[in-house]
């Protein structure tokens, strides 16, 4: 079939169909180069997304802005809040349309609005990636998986990073603690936060770890905050959130002063939680 959406993006596409059925491969060199490959294609999709919104807000502004040159001019438009084209939508040949009719990887980079993926659509795919090998009782294929999701999560600079993260850890509210598999699932998700948002530079940093806190509960700075914190994280996502906290503290050491008093918080209402794993955590950020 013909590619009918960004024509530099068709390779991209191609390179995570291909990649992806190569994440449980045996061979640990493939899955890690697959992964890698397969990350690095995402987040070129989300920036190419990313930047196409970003064009046509302008040209909406633009637009705004002629029609209105003097009073009662109306405000620029945010980022993605464009209007919608029912003639385009309706069509047959529309992105979103287009992509039911294909295959799930053009469906998921079609994004929920069918101008492209966002951070979180991507990392939402690569999570039901994972699924998927939970499914077949593939450790192989949860590892190739984990490193894809890093690949992905360090290529993107995305402003919304609790939908991302919570969407990185959305495998482990789907896999419940007496699986086999769900240590495997929660080193591997541990492993791609820690690679992915661990490993940069200290202002991205702080900002991961003011979003952990936010998504752990440690953190009201705004009224909004209990939309923007969304439902209650599982055992098994705060226990890694609670972990990567500790981790960014200490890489951080003063610079993390700034958070003190929600590390703490974060530390004592987690210290008598009823799951094991979660109060090891707790202890380990509180000391």
């Amino acid at each position: 079939r013909r590619w009918r959406g960004a024509p530099e993006m068709w390779l991209p596409r191609r390179l995570v169909e291909t990649a992806a059925r190569h994440l449980s491969d045996e061979d640990t060199l493939v899955r890690v180069h697959c992964g890698q490959a397969a990350g690095s294609a995402l987040a070129a999709h989300v920036r190419c997304a990313r930047a196409t919104r970003e064009r046509f807000a302008a040209t909406q502004n633009r637009a705004d802005e002629e029609k209105k040159p003097h009073d009662g001019a109306s405000p620029p438009r945010r980022l993605g809040s464009f209007p919608k084209m029912p003639q385009m939508m309706s069509s047959k040949n529309s992105t979103t349309e287009f992509a039911k009719r294909t295959s799930p990887v053009a469906k998921a980079l079609s994004g929920g609005d069918g101008r492209g993926p966002t951070s979180a659509d991507a990392c939402a795919f690569v999570s039901s990636l994972m699924m998927r090998q939970v499914k077949g009782s593939s450790r192989a294929g949860v590892a190739g998986c984990g490193g894809c999701l890093a690949s992905l999560l360090k290529s993107v600079e995305d402003e919304d990073l609790q939908a991302t993260i919570r969407a990185a850890l959305a495998p482990l509210r789907g896999v419940p603690s007496e699986h086999p598999l769900h240590a495997t699932v929660r080193a591997a998700v541990a492993d791609a936060l820690r690679r992915g948002l661990g490993e940069v530079h200290e202002r991205r940093q702080r900002e991961v770890l003011s979003a952990l806190l936010t998504l752990a509960g440690a953190v009201d700075r705004h009224a909004d905050d209990l939309k923007e914190k969304g439902r209650k994280l599982s055992d098994g996502e705060l226990q890694v959130v609670l972990a990567e906290c500790a981790h960014l503290a200490a890489a951080l050491g003063e610079a993390a002063a700034p958070e003190a008093e929600a590390l703490e918080r974060a530390a004592l209402s987690s210290a008598s939680d009823p799951a094991f794993g979660v109060r090891c955590e707790a202890a380990a950020l509180g000391g």
